[in-house]
């Protein structure tokens, strides 16, 4: 008996603790209050932005990085013909991230810089880039896109100008002459444009026809981030080399 009186008191404390809840007990807490600041913050969107970025670029989608890029580079166009993923796809020592470090955001949340820390062809970097937003978003992280140096980042074709017209260019087998006899021809006897190009090492097979032509091999580096590199004058070395 002591047992039953036991159980039966446990159930009636638990059913007057309920009805005392229900009847107006502490009432339910209302959710903080969010906003995007909160849920969505720009240094985070930066890295995620960045982060994507260069997932892109390990990946060989070289044409989805294009548009995370500024400035715009119209992908028809001769010139970009190294942005496309057929010709990306070919190239060795694509970037890949490390580590993104410090990221400072404008007040206004329209401007980023970070510093990066990735791979590249071997050899470990560390740069600091700048990002503008190019999304604003409601249910989500803005999108901020990398910021090149506008006609100074890519491949130097200093030299196509010196090679007869109908010289065939190939990267990885894949022919890219339109863009190498592209920007021979803006060059207008001086010194031919940059050809935008991603990251990593392009070997680059040059084939002049006919007698006395030749077939050879120059390896051309792009750095993305910053302007020049050490192998600028490569074809006009080779060019020079077989007598042009």
């Amino acid at each position: 008996m002591p047992r039953a009186r036991t159980a039966l008191t446990t159930t009636t404390a638990l059913a007057l603790a309920l009805g005392l809840s229900a009847c107006g007990g502490t009432s339910a807490r209302e959710p903080a209050p969010t906003d995007d600041a909160t849920l969505y913050p720009a240094d985070a969107a930066v890295e995620t932005s960045i982060g994507t970025y260069f997932a892109y670029l390990a990946a060989g989608s070289s044409e989805a990085a294009a548009e995370l890029s500024l400035p715009e580079v119209g992908l028809d166009d001769d010139l970009a013909m190294l942005l496309l993923d057929d010709t990306y796809a070919m190239i060795d020592g694509r970037p890949k991230l490390v580590e993104i470090g410090e990221v400072t955001v404008s007040p206004g949340e329209d401007d980023a810089r970070a510093t990066v820390t990735y791979e590249l062809a071997g050899a470990e970097h560390t740069d600091e880039i700048a990002l503008t937003r190019i999304a604003d978003r409601d249910d989500g992280p803005d999108d901020y896109a990398v910021l090149i140096p506008d006609g100074e980042w890519g491949i130097d074709t200093t030299g196509a100008e010196l090679l007869p017209s109908d010289t065939v260019y190939r990267i990885g087998g894949w022919d890219v002459s339109a863009a190498f006899r592209s920007a021979a021809g803006w060059a207008g006897g001086g010194t031919p444009p940059r050809l935008p190009a991603f990251g990593g090492s392009y070997q680059l097979e040059v084939t002049v026809p006919g007698d006395g032509g030749f077939t050879d091999t120059v390896e051309i580096a792009s750095s993305t981030f910053y302007v020049g590199d050490a192998s600028d004058g490569a074809l006009e070395a080779l060019a020079h080399e077989h007598g042009y």
